[in-house]
């Protein structure tokens, strides 16, 4: 009888975030639904205005792979997947709008990619193509680019996209300095060095988990309050796993869990270490319940609905992801995948600038000793943060398939192990005075 309180409360707040992940699949099923139902001529006709861009007619031509900066990684666009994304936004169907939101069809070109397939439909239509279909993912996408592409072309959509990310970055920062987690700055302005964001708005493919990860962060710093009790917190983490299954196509979805999760700790920074080990812990048992149930919530609306040959291709799609064959490689070892995201930043510019953070931060440091003054935080603090340093990595030893095969953009989950490592070590230097710009050190 002593547990029952306790048990009572937990199964309370399990029954409402089932409730909150239900609604979600729901909401998302009827989003996608309706977007089904708008016209798709003014979308065609807009993509077929960006194909020069693409296939070089304006002199300019992208290749499927582009590298920005060639030879690196971190600088490579994703335009076949985007191309798969605009191809799946126009497509036509004489199938209701339950069956395509279900289904999610899609122009294929016999013998080519998703690039080749859209440079072709720029050129004959869907004359000669086929219908292939994803069940499997939610394509959330869809629900703002189908929209946007009433108005919008490619190009367009691009630069807006540069706007919102760049706005967001700035939004980020300044409800840092507000909140009084200004000498935090630094390490999260270092960590976009792993999102290059100067590149990231210019594939759709990369933004879709960005967004998520910067929407989240600016409401969490902007309404604190709205998650100080368990109950907001819990929604809060659960709705970014959600939000993060519905609209990402597998690129880096930790980085939704790893970034906020840290401005949470800052914000907590007070607690003792039991209080902030169970708040990290329930704060991932929520996002991680999101995320796996919203995918589950789509494989069951598929199922329902009887789509064809859904769960051989699930299960294999699930086969192939986790495994360590890579198909022209074979079998790798448990570090191969570590190793290639890694590779991605080892380059001298990259290096320059760890060492020279390295330099300033042990100069500041053996300051510190020399003066004999105290850290600004409490070590746990510390330790926490270097714990959710690991999540990247371990979704990289879970998901090693996918890292090595498409590490120029799983990279990007290094994100938060740059801005843990860097918040960690800001925490042991003393704290100083806050000034007007979030100076880190003491006046």
């Amino acid at each position: 009888m002593a547990c029952s309180s306790p048990c009572k409360g937990f199964f309370q707040r399990l029954l409402r975030m089932c409730g909150i992940l239900l609604a979600g699949v729901a909401v998302g099923f009827g989003l996608l639904t309706a977007v089904f139902m708008l016209p798709v001529d003014s979308m065609e006709q807009h993509v077929l205005e960006s194909l020069p861009a693409l296939n070089g007619e304006w002199g300019t031509g992208e290749e499927s792979y582009e590298q920005v900066v060639k030879g690196y990684l971190s600088t490579q666009l994703d335009n076949s997947t985007d191309a798969y994304m605009l191809l799946t936004a126009i497509h036509r169907s004489e199938k209701s709008a339950v069956d395509q939101a279900m289904n999610l069809y899609s122009w294929k070109a016999v013998g080519a990619n998703q690039y080749l397939s859209l440079l072709r439909f720029g050129q004959s239509g869907s004359d000669g193509m086929y219908e292939v279909a994803v069940a499997r993912y939610w394509l959330g996408f869809l629900v703002v680019l189908k929209p946007l592409l009433l108005y919008l072309n490619y190009m367009d959509i691009r630069m807006l996209n540069m706007i919102v990310q760049m706005a967001l970055l700035m939004v980020i920062c300044l409800l840092m300095q507000k909140r009084g987690l200004g000498r935090y700055v630094l390490p999260y302005g270092l960590s976009m060095l792993c999102l290059t964001p100067g590149i990231t708005w210019l594939s759709l493919q990369f933004s879709t988990t960005l967004l998520v990860v910067q929407a989240a962060m600016a409401v969490l710093l902007w309404k604190p309050r709205l998650m100080e009790k368990r109950r907001g917190e819990d929604a809060f983490f659960l709705l970014a796993g959600m939000a993060t299954s519905y609209f990402d196509f597998l690129t880096y979805p930790v980085a939704s869990l790893g970034m906020p999760l840290i401005v949470w700790l800052l914000l907590h920074r007070e607690e003792n270490a039991r209080a902030r080990l169970a708040r990290m812990l329930r704060c991932g048992l929520c996002w991680a319940f999101g995320y796996a149930g919203m995918w589950a919530g789509k494989w069951a609306l598929a199922l329902l609905y009887g789509s064809e040959g859904f769960w051989s291709t699930l299960v294999g799609s699930l086969g192939v992801r986790t495994s360590h064959e890579i198909r022209g490689v074979g079998e790798i070892g448990p570090l191969d995948a570590l190793w290639k995201v890694f590779s991605v930043f080892a380059k001298k510019p990259y290096l320059m600038v760890g060492a020279a953070v390295t330099l300033g931060y042990g100069v500041l440091f053996l300051r510190r000793k020399a003066r004999h003054l105290p850290a600004a935080e409490k070590p746990d603090l510390a330790a926490a943060l270097l714990a959710v340093s690991l999540l990247p990595i371990a979704w990289y030893l879970f998901a090693a398939n996918h890292t090595y095969n498409h590490a120029f953009f799983a990279s990007r989950a290094l994100c938060v192990t740059v801005f843990a490592i860097g918040s960690a070590l800001i925490a042991r230097l003393p704290a100083g005075k806050e000034t007007t710009n979030g100076i880190l050190f003491k006046k």
